[in-house]
């Protein structure tokens, strides 16, 4: 076999690393008979051997090049580039060429690509990062093409690309693909899923006269059409003006072409072209058995296939049946926690619900769709009262959400077979559960819940851990115990949650009692409250860092944490141990260690196993705040709640008075259980960790994973299989599921996703709303004008007092930022969410729920935030 040179006839999909993604998806087609222009590839043999004395020189550039310095990358591509253009193919390569190319048709003409070992693959496609010529004649020219293209492999996009994706350079060849050169009439490329909506039963075809390159580069803009598979019907078309196309010269080179009317305007194909398009691309994407990004042109009548690639952007869907029809919801978006979370943090929540089991025992309804928790919420959208109350309460919890549900519900295709919601259980318990909350606010004058609560929790996870203890080192009913222990978890909480629920419902009927012009007495009241443990947390947090700053041995401590440099709290009996720092730093992770950032994912290291982050959160405290400060902002809000509280008795009708005093009561005394419930689930999810850890290790030695810490890409059934069966191995498993995650991450999760693959929007409509401003959600009144700090991550970013805090959302990981807020803006969350309660109580405005915002808004530009109204506006930099 020639090792330079390849015919399409002798290349299938498996030899992607000889002729790259493009070169080996054309000679799989070829191969599977659909119509392609004939050509062949030079190999990456070719380009190793051209590449090899160079490789030293070329690395050692690309070394440790940073992503955001862009002149620096330019400068070494330049370098680089410029090297590599001074040497010619060898001669063997050369020759190779040339008794191809002469078999082929010597005066043919050819489009020379270039066909990258990192491109068009089903997780990446690195499309457009290397060089295309077009229309090359002659050896000579086809010989220089051919080094133009292995050089393409360093243009300063594919350098960016690949340092962006952490793809190695070294890890990277490139083949060239040599194709017969068609001269089509009009060209276009088509989407097997329509790219915007990322529906997978729409077809999108973009068709301009001409070669594709015109329509690629951005020249022109296209005619669409959109075409439903199934039915292979076309649902949408939109003809543009097309005053420019690109043509081939004779001897050759392309060049622009000026289109004048009427043809400039007419449909640069017919709908019946269109439709045999569209079953061409239905083809060849049951071959591939994915979604395709497809390039085509029609030469004389004839339509021919330039090439295919997988469309790598959509977001993932579900195992599900043919023919299903569903919409799922995303509670990652609810728990305002969008980042992707291994296999094994989903499992865990899809083994507490012990109803609508699928087959492995754990949640129907539960899905892990992209690595975040979705919920199949088809059900709800068919009953005829559920949708409200689903409804209403995202309206509360993200708007945006709300919006798309709401979109959602006119859907026909929701309406085709599958089942509708049964309510009777759930009435059933709420029910009890509703009787309970108007007792409550009507009668009960219980005024320690909230120390009930705690030492209710207290107990709770006691028993877990002791029972835990006595199993010992049993991995199969210590897993059985925890999960069972989690299960129950609801069980105490429902214990207070009554109160809870009373408490919101007293806060959200002073609203309306008082009316609009009293409501900051209610917002007033809502601040300062006491037995939160979620601001509990904050005080002593401020506490810690008041400690530090008296004591040298603890500042030199916390810098060596926040550097890395220590992971150890000084063991009993030494000086520092005993210092009041470390006291009050041990007790504090005793009662808050499980806690941390992000923290509904399990795999999530606690502040009890990794407390850089606490030490970099009390450490910033120190240097940017008074002793005492926290304390006294603190009780400040307390007397103003306390003064509220009257105020508001006062502000009403003599006949109102009583009730109201009632309302005010319970919402001061039973408000503040709004996070007991979530502290409870974490610490218990703490407890079951443990035990996940102490299995993951037996499992590694016993050699069913290659890591211990692959157990987070496992799921509870697939974990008890190994615990049961010893010689059933889930290494390679892990490492699949691994690699996996790793692309998740990057994904942005949609909130409303229907089994068609749409991601369904909506829109959230301000009347009035300033030219440029970002819509969202008011949830925290005020407004407020400022500069803007842009964190992902509050374990290794700080904020400086007076600073704005722009978030994808908020959880206790990031309560301590909120001491130096002035405002807040997150993307996800609703009036009720974490973020937004927190921001209320400590009186700044902010705005939830406002799309786009961490890549519209920069650190260091100057917006308003708008609380009163709900929107973001970005001003000029020197706006006052």
């Amino acid at each position: 076999m020639n090792r330079y040179v390849l015919d399409f006839k002798h290349i299938g999909k498996s030899d992607l690393w000889l002729v790259g993604g493009k070169g080996a998806n054309l000679g799989e087609m070829v191969n599977a008979g659909f119509p392609i222009p004939n050509g062949f590839c030079i190999t990456t043999t070719a380009f190793d051997k051209f590449f090899k004395e160079h490789a030293d020189f070329v690395f050692s550039r690309l070394q440790d090049l940073d992503g955001t310095d862009l002149d620096k990358i330019r400068a070494v591509g330049e370098e680089v580039r410029t090297h590599l253009k001074n040497y010619n193919l060898d001669t063997e390569t050369v020759l190779q060429i040339q008794h191809t190319w002469e078999k082929f048709r010597a005066g043919q003409a050819y489009a020379v690509r270039s066909s990258a070992t990192a491109e068009d693959l089903p997780t990446a496609s690195f499309a457009g990062q290397q060089d295309t010529y077009l229309n090359v004649v002659g050896l000579d020219s086809l010989v220089s093409r051919v080094r133009d293209c292995f050089v393409s492999l360093f243009t300063d996009r594919a350098i960016l690309y690949r340092i962006q994706n952490k793809f190695p350079h070294s890890r990277v060849a490139i083949s060239v693909v040599v194709q017969k050169m068609i001269f089509p009439q009009v060209s276009g490329i088509m989407f097997t899923a329509d790219p915007v909506t990322q529906n997978r039963e729409i077809i999108s075809i973009d068709a301009s006269y001409g070669l594709g390159e015109a329509l690629v580069s951005g020249l022109v803009n296209p005619d669409l059409f959109k075409i439903h598979k199934s039915r292979l019907r076309i649902s949408e078309k939109k003809i543009e003006k097309k005053f420019l196309k690109i043509k081939p010269i004779s001897g050759g080179g392309t060049k622009q072409v000026s289109i004048g009317e009427p043809e400039a305007s007419a449909p640069s194909i017919s709908d019946e072209t269109a439709l045999a398009l569209a079953e061409l691309a239905k083809q060849i994407e049951k071959h591939y058995q994915t979604p395709q990004d497809i390039e085509w042109a029609i030469e004389d009548g004839q339509i021919f296939i330039t090439q295919s690639r997988p469309i790598t952007s959509l977001y993932p869907l579900p195992d599900q049946k043919p023919g299903e029809h569903k919409v799922y919801l995303s509670l990652s978006h609810l728990q305002v926690m969008t980042d992707a979370m291994p296999p094994m943090a989903i499992s865990i929540w899809k083994n507490i619900p012990r109803f609508s089991l699928d087959d492995n025992g754990e949640y129907a309804y539960l899905k892990d769709i992209g690595g975040r928790l979705y919920a199949d919420v088809s059900p709800v959208l068919r009953h005829r009262f559920a949708w409200r109350a689903l409804k209403n309460m995202l309206g509360v919890a993200d708007a945006q959400s709300q919006s798309a549900f709401l979109a959602a519900k006119n859907r026909p295709e929701l309406y085709i077979g599958d089942k509708t919601l049964s309510l009777t259980g759930m009435l059933a318990f709420m029910s009890k559960f509703l009787f309970r909350v108007v007792w409550s606010i009507l009668f009960t004058n219980k005024t320690n819940v909230v120390q009930t609560a705690n030492e209710t929790t207290d107990s709770f996870i006691r028993n877990i851990h002791n029972e835990l203890q006595e199993l010992g080192s049993d991995g199969q009913k210590s897993l059985e115990l925890a999960i069972k222990r989690l299960q129950e978890f609801p069980k105490p909480a429902l214990t207070w949650l009554p109160y809870l629920a009373a408490g919101l419902i007293a806060q959200r009927a002073l609203r309306k009692l008082v009316g609009k012009k009293h409501r900051y007495l209610v917002e007033q009241l809502e601040r300062g409250l006491e037995g939160n443990v979620v601001t509990e947390m904050n005080l002593l947090i401020g506490d810690l860092a008041d400690l530090a700053s008296d004591s040298p041995a603890a500042l030199d401590w916390l810098e060596r944490v926040s550097n890395g440099l220590e992971s150890e709290v000084p063991k009993s009996g030494t000086c520092e141990a005993s210092s009041q720092f470390f006291i009050g730093f041990k007790a504090f992770l005793d009662k808050f260690g499980a806690r941390s950032g992000s923290e509904i994912d399990m795999s999530r290291p606690r502040w009890l196993e990794d407390f850089t982050p606490l030490a970099k959160m009390i450490l910033s405290l120190t240097k940017r705040h008074s002793k005492g400060e926290h304390r006294t902002h603190y009780r400040r809000l307390s007397e103003k709640s306390h003064q509220a509280r009257q105020q508001l008795v006062e502000q009403v009708p003599w006949h109102k008075r009583l009730f109201v005093r009632r309302l005010v009561k319970i919402a001061s005394e039973w408000a503040p259980l709004r996070e007991h419930h979530k502290f409870l689930m974490v610490r218990t999810l703490c407890e079951v960790k443990n035990v996940l850890l102490d299995i993951a290790d037996n499992l590694f030695q016993r050699g069913q994973l290659a890591k211990a810490q692959h157990i987070w890409f496992m799921t509870i059934p697939e974990l008890n299989e190994m615990i049961q069966t010893p010689e059933t191995s889930m290494a390679r498993i892990a490492v699949d599921r691994k690699a996996e995650f790793e692309i998740n991450k990057s994904k942005t999760p949609p909130r409303l996703l229907a089994s068609s693959g749409e991601i369904i929007q909506g829109k959230i409509s301000i009347a009035e709303l300033p030219e440029g401003a970002l819509a969202g959600s008011p949830v925290s009144a005020g407004i407020f004008e400022g500069v803007a700090k842009v964190i992902k991550d509050p374990a290794s970013e700080t904020l400086a007092p007076g600073e704005i805090l722009v978030a994808p959302f908020t959880d206790p990981g990031w309560t301590p930022l909120f001491v130096n807020a002035k405002a807040l803006v997150m993307e996800v969350g609703g009036l009720m969410t974490h973020g937004s309660v927190v921001a209320r109580e400590y009186g700044i405005p902010a705005v939830a729920s406002v799309a786009g915002a961490m890549q519209q808004i920069r650190t260091g530009c100057r917006i308003r935030v708008n609380g009163d109204l709900g929107y973001v506006e970005l001003l000029e930099e020197d706006e006052k």
